[in-house]
């Protein structure tokens, strides 16, 4: 990302947290997670936000389906190298 783009992306998220209702997840480099919002969310973004949350802790049956679709996004990837390859 060019330093032009960069601006113009900084400009755009700074004007959405000053004119528009925003959440953000901040992870920093030990894990922890922190919400902040700036101001009233809508149902989008609260639905948006559970689906987020509930992959934090989430149930047996959940880390099953998520371990198979991260090895099936491995699995594609692998493919499509190969035929890119050749």
């Amino acid at each position: 990302m060019s330093n032009q783009d960069f601006d113009k992306e900084k400009e755009r998220i700074l004007n959405q947290i000053q004119n528009d209702s925003i959440i953000m997840f901040y992870l920093d480099s030990s894990g922890k997670m922190t919400i902040i919002s700036s101001g009233e969310l809508s149902k989008t973004q609260i639905k948006i936000s559970e689906n987020i949350l509930s992959v934090i802790e989430p149930s047996f049956i959940l880390t099953v389906v998520l371990f198979i679709e991260i090895i099936l996004i491995k699995l594609q990837e692998r493919i499509s190298l190969w035929f890119r390859k050749n």
